[in-house]
């Protein structure tokens, strides 16, 4: 869905128009999933949940994110107690 040519087009519009554009999205399984939800010179905020997300993942993630020439901002940690 996020890769089809309906919702790069809805994005595309929604950058036009405004400032920033928020994607709330699943977690991520597989570089697949990454490449789907960014396009280059794109910036991108992750989400960590506290004890659960495993470091290599999150790493994995990232590095994904620089090779698509996307701009990670940085990562929210979320379940923290």
């Amino acid at each position: 869905m996020m890769g089809s040519a309906t919702m790069t087009e809805l994005i595309e519009q929604a950058s036009n128009t405004y400032d920033y554009v928020i994607i709330d999205a699943m977690p991520f399984q597989d570089s697949h999933d990454v490449a789907s939800f960014t396009q280059p010179g794109g910036n991108v905020v992750l989400v960590a949940a506290s004890g659960r997300t495993r470091k290599q993942d999150l790493k994995a993630a990232v590095d994904q994110l620089n090779i698509l020439g996307s701009h990670v901002l940085g990562v929210v940690l979320d379940q923290s107690d």
